[in-house]
């Protein structure tokens, strides 16, 4: 089931801000222009064709923002 795959590129953005000495504020975004990708070695399944040899791909995830709090003791 291994086939050859394109290149692609994806773009990250990450960024924080020290509240404190310990206690910092972290955010970013991942994948920031959503594109469609397909790495080496994902998962390929047998079915319903999204490719040409009759191969389903399970393409990464797309625009992901997140952020949180982060401790250190």
């Amino acid at each position: 089931m291994e086939t050859p795959t394109g290149g692609f590129y994806t773009s990250y953005v990450r960024g924080y801000y020290n509240l404190s000495q310990s206690l910092h504020l972290v955010g970013g975004i991942d994948n920031m222009f959503n594109r469609n990708y397909l790495e080496h070695l994902d998962i390929r399944l047998r079915g319903p064709a999204q490719t040409p040899g009759g191969v389903t791909a399970a393409l990464a995830p797309g625009f992901t923002a997140y952020a949180g709090l982060e401790w250190l003791l």
